[in-house]
């Protein structure tokens, strides 16, 4: 897909692009979306296993394992 060139001269926001330029400058797409939720989940396998680890050491030494 072409896009026309930006006339910077007359630039005048982002409200002068067109969809598919703000698309482009996202750079959203499907590498984007694995890579946002792969990263969500390594954040959450990491969240829950500090909590884990928090939560045995709360407990009392006859209940830790």
């Amino acid at each position: 897909m072409k896009t026309k060139n930006l006339d910077l001269k007359n630039f005048d926001g982002l409200n002068e692009l067109s969809i598919n330029q703000l698309h482009l400058i996202d750079g959203g797409g499907f590498w984007y979306d694995i890579s946002y939720v792969t990263a969500v989940a390594g954040k959450l396998i990491l969240t829950f296993a500090k909590d884990a680890v928090e939560y045995q050491h709360s407990l009392p030494p006859n209940l830790k394992k």
